[in-house]
């Protein structure tokens, strides 16, 4: 059993001019709060001299990967070794000020299971299709799972660390680590509090792929509506089929019984399909997906 306290982790990929200033603030911070702590930074498989600047920092503890895991690879790798009952998590790339770290601390005191930075101007740094791009997830994230989620991304909050045991094979490996813990978090019920926290356009070149990236971020909010909300999914899905297939297909073949049957044959399958996903919640039990 972890005792009381707080486990911070820094992962980190190529921020060897970044570092040391992260690792200095987080500690002027953490120099103010009544609690144990500890500092864990993963070195994600960094090819610059990423290692040897953490390796030059006292008062932290190291964890290295050998080749680049990913984002969510490298706050797993922390936890696993972290020593306390809380978790905070932070990134290395000057995004984010930590002065409202003892509020955060304050909110988990207070019983809450997840205190989320929500980003007081997250669109800061963004170029215009990104920014649209990242409001239309924003919008469909408050319209699946739930309206009051303020910043379903952000890399600045605090954990108890259960919650990753609960939820492990749930949790992304790569940048949508954070979006996936919101997800599962707000599907078990969870308490979770957003403190807004000034936000900063990144320092240094970013290291998200979003190609990649976005495939990850969809796969996972599939996933975790397939376990904690399926119904929403079965929804979903049936209306897209129902406009996709069967309006068009009512639409333009005017009763070809020879086009009509394949597609009907389509949306049984896919009926089928999410049938069998709604009903995965209820034989897995994801508490019992622990690492």
């Amino acid at each position: 059993m972890n005792s009381q306290g707080l486990s911070f982790i820094v992962p980190v990929y190529n921020e060897e001019n970044l570092l040391a200033d992260a690792i200095g603030k987080l500690k002027s911070a953490l120099s103010h709060i009544q609690i144990p702590h500890e500092i864990i930074v993963v070195n994600d498989g960094s090819d610059d001299n990423t290692l040897k600047t953490a390796q030059d920092i006292n008062g932290i503890r190291i964890i290295s990967h050998d080749f680049n895991r990913g984002y969510g690879s490298a706050i797993k790798s922390g936890i696993k070794h972290s020593r306390f009952e809380w978790v905070g998590i932070i990134d290395a790339d000057g995004t984010y000020v930590v002065d409202r770290l003892p509020g955060l601390i304050s909110e988990m005191q207070a019983g809450y299971d997840m205190v989320v930075g929500s980003r007081e101007d997250m669109y800061a740094g963004d170029g215009l299709v990104r920014k649209i791009l990242r409001r239309i997830f924003i919008f469909m994230l408050k319209l699946l799972i739930s309206s009051d989620i303020a910043d379903p991304n952000s890399g600045f909050r605090l954990f108890k660390r259960d919650m990753v045991s609960r939820f492990y094979n749930l949790l992304c490996g790569k940048f949508s680590f954070t979006t996936s813990l919101t997800i599962a978090a707000k599907g078990e019920h969870l308490k979770i509090r957003y403190i807004p926290v000034a936000y900063s356009p990144r320092l240094g070149k970013s290291n998200i792929r979003y190609k990649r990236d976005l495939f990850y971020i969809l796969y996972y909010i599939i996933l975790n509506m397939a376990v904690f909300y399926p119904a929403r999914l079965f929804l979903l899905l049936s209306i897209c089929s129902f406009f996709s297939i069967y309006l068009p297909a009512l639409a333009f073949i005017n009763h070809d019984m020879a086009i009509v049957m394949p597609n009907a044959l389509f949306l049984l399958i896919e009926v089928i399909i999410l049938i069998s996903l709604a009903c995965f919640r209820f034989i897995f039990n994801v508490s019992k997906w622990k690492k």
